[in-house]
């Protein structure tokens, strides 16, 4: 089933398989666009990964502690098989005290788990309520 998203004026189209699944996706996009960061997501990043799919899926993994990055990817990708995505968006959030390093590292583990040929977007964005932990929200389309 196709829903849609309107985000300052521009319409988001995607396919979901039921309408948690979409409720899902839909919250997740809206927090992904609503937040700025080191590198920010627009509503182009997000049309680039839902364009042409035909479903996505969403799901999020958090971590704590000397590896919170990495392990936040981890879990995301514990809920989901993300073999055979042809695109992945890619949105980690953290505190302030965050270096680039780390952020990279939780999209870098991500897309170790994906096929080669995976156009994968990623940004980041700051909320200061996750505190010391960092939180990864990962959308597959397929």
């Amino acid at each position: 089933m196709t829903y849609t998203i309107t985000f300052n004026g521009s319409t988001i189209s995607f396919n979901a398989k039921s309408q948690k699944d979409a409720e899902l996706i839909k919250r997740a996009i809206n927090e992904v666009l609503t937040m700025n960061g080191f590198v920010n997501l627009d509503v182009e990043d997000v049309q680039a990964v839902t364009d042409g799919a035909e479903f996505l899926t969403v799901c999020e993994g958090t971590g704590e502690g000397d590896n919170r990055a990495e392990d936040s990817a981890r879990d995301a990708l514990k809920n989901m098989d993300i073999t055979s995505a042809k695109k992945i968006l890619i949105a980690v959030i953290t505190g302030t005290e965050i270096t680039l390093t780390e952020i990279s590292g939780a999209a870098f583990t991500i897309e170790e788990s994906c096929s080669p040929d995976a156009q994968v977007v990623w940004g980041h964005a700051l909320d200061e309520s996750v505190g010391d932990k960092v939180k990864t929200i990962l959308i597959a389309a397929y």
